[in-house]
């Protein structure tokens, strides 16, 4: 088997198994959505079972999803800018799990002070969470139409436009094309 042939196979698969880890991700990242808008559309005092059941889904899923994500980062990572962000997503998890930790224990308290540090800290938790998915800005910065179209044709790339990595996380560095423009909202 040519060299050709063997990296092109090794692109499919590796594309496969990606494609895989991205549906179960944002699989995921589906049932915070809802489990959160079950929550957070329910006011404590009006549907107290609820709310604390889309809590109680919301915020543990949340934390699988950034401790999976970060892993996913180092484990990706090619360039230091890449690392770098590895970091920064691995300190906001330890944040996030902390401020669900404190969250946590002061839920169960009977105090009224504990019981507003714990609403501070559920609140504290969810930012770091939107700073977290912030930093994804980075990585799809460069999703242009060709990005778009090789993950419509399978994965399969043109041998000339392999290995067009360039060092750093969508900052610095000259680029091998011109990304899009993508409104985020």
């Amino acid at each position: 088997m040519s060299s050709l042939s063997t990296d092109t196979v090794n692109t499919v698969s590796n594309t496969h198994r990606l494609s895989r880890s991205v549906v179960w991700r944002y699989s995921e990242f589906l049932l915070v959505l809802i489990a959160g808008s079950v929550s957070g559309d329910r006011a404590v005092d009006h549907a107290k079972v609820l709310h604390y059941v889309g809590a109680g889904v919301a915020f543990p899923t949340s934390m699988l999803f950034v401790c999976l994500q970060s892993a996913l980062t180092y484990r990706l990572a090619k360039t230091q800018g890449e690392y770098n962000m590895g970091h920064l997503r691995c300190g906001m998890t330890l944040l996030a799990f902390v401020a669900l930790v404190l969250s946590g224990v002061f839920f169960v308290q009977e105090s009224f002070m504990l019981q507003h540090a714990s609403a501070i800290f559920e609140w504290v938790f969810c930012v770091i969470i939107m700073l977290f998915y912030g930093t994804f800005a980075f990585e799809f910065g460069g999703v242009s139409s060709d990005t778009l179209m090789v993950l419509a044709k399978g994965g399969v790339q043109d041998p000339s436009s392999r290995d067009c990595k360039v060092d750093g996380v969508g900052v610095g560095g000259p680029t091998q094309h011109q990304p899009e423009n993508i409104s985020m909202l």
